[in-house]
């Protein structure tokens, strides 16, 4: 039997329920690369080899991905509030970061301690917008969501921004793990957010019921 309207909501419209499709699949390629991302570095501090190289790319596609994953959302979300906005470029901003720390390494253009600074950081700014997303009561229609998602997309975007501890760092130059400072060696969780809670977040946000949206 099907359930009686609820007054004042309404289905999610075909536009609506496309656009929250592309999100879906925008997150679910968050959530594999990252996934990929995160293993490929295990096992390069394990065996070595390619996978190094590997992880570079990764965290550039990853990053490029995340970019991606934000602005779908702003363009899907029906009233856009400034807040989320500024987070969006925010995050745009740090899509390139990361891809041109990835860069650096790629090309030997720096040692990998400097260039993981640089993505670091871009990452970070990407945290900030996963605290705006989750914390706006503007969302995308046809996208559901829950507490203890919305919980776990604030603590995900706040480990990620711990990122941000990098920038003096990467102005100071700093590409030498062995003399690097204590303060410095602390933003290493940062990419916990990155690779472990973020394709979680993502990975649930696939999973997640359409809603009711206001007519």
């Amino acid at each position: 039997m099907k359930p009686p309207p609820i007054p004042g909501f309404a289905a999610p419209s075909l536009r609506d329920r496309a656009a929250a499709q592309r999100i879906r699949r925008l997150a679910a390629a968050v959530a594999c690369v990252g996934i990929l991302a995160f293993v490929s570095l295990i096992v390069f501090f394990v065996v070595g080899g390619p996978f190094g190289f590997v992880n570079d790319v990764s965290n550039a596609v990853l990053a490029t991905l995340a970019g991606m994953l934000a602005a779908t959302w702003l363009r899907a979300t029906r009233q856009r509030s400034p807040w989320l906005s500024l987070a969006t470029a925010t995050a745009l901003a740090g899509t390139v970061a990361a891809v041109v720390g990835s860069a650096m390494v790629i090309f030997d253009l720096t040692g990998y301690f400097l260039a993981g600074l640089v993505s670091a950081s871009g990452f970070a700014l990407v945290g900030t917008w996963l605290i705006a997303a989750n914390l706006s009561a503007r969302k995308p229609a046809a996208i559901g969501s829950s507490r203890p998602q919305t919980i776990l997309g604030v603590v995900t975007g706040s480990v990620t921004t711990v990122g941000l501890v990098n920038v003096p760092g990467i102005v100071m130059g700093i590409d030498d793990q062995g003399t690097a400072p204590l303060w410095l060696l602390a933003a290493g969780p940062c990419w916990a957010g990155t690779y472990v809670l973020m394709p979680i977040w993502c990975l649930r946000l696939t999973r997640m019921p359409p809603r009711l949206v206001p007519p």
